[in-house]
């Protein structure tokens, strides 16, 4: 009455689901948009000005060092939008889904733009 039981090898399945399925990682890398902040430099009616403070932050962002863009949390590029809502045309830069985040540059800008601060946006990260 005794029952035999017979180990046998276990061989590895064989499936069509991607690893990266598997893995939960089929969405890093891609780009996905999401309620999030940046940075304001500059608001105004004036289209003349709005050009003028964005080439300065562009320039600003170009001269940082990397020691400052690892300090400040920020990748190699940081995107900088020229928005036009009648009658205002604002400046804003980066791309956060953290206001923590957002806040760090927003104090490093307000030493140049002393009107720097913190707005919600959608914004497009990377997962």
């Amino acid at each position: 009455t005794g029952v035999q039981t017979c180990a046998l090898p276990i061989s590895p399945l064989d499936h069509d689901v991607p690893l990266a399925l598997i893995n939960s990682t089929a969405d890093d890398g891609a780009q996905v948009e999401i309620s999030g902040f940046r940075v304001q430099v500059f608001s105004s009616s004036e289209r003349e000005e709005a050009v003028t403070a964005e080439d300065d932050v562009r320039r600003w962002l170009n001269g940082l060092s990397e020691g400052q863009r690892n300090a400040l949390g920020l990748p190699e590029t940081v995107p900088v939008y020229s928005i036009y809502r009648q009658p205002f045309y604002r400046i804003r830069v980066g791309d956060f889904e953290f206001r923590d985040d957002a806040s760090r540059l927003a104090t490093a800008l307000q030493r140049r733009f002393s009107g720097a601060l913190v707005v919600p946006d959608r914004v497009t990260i990377l997962r």
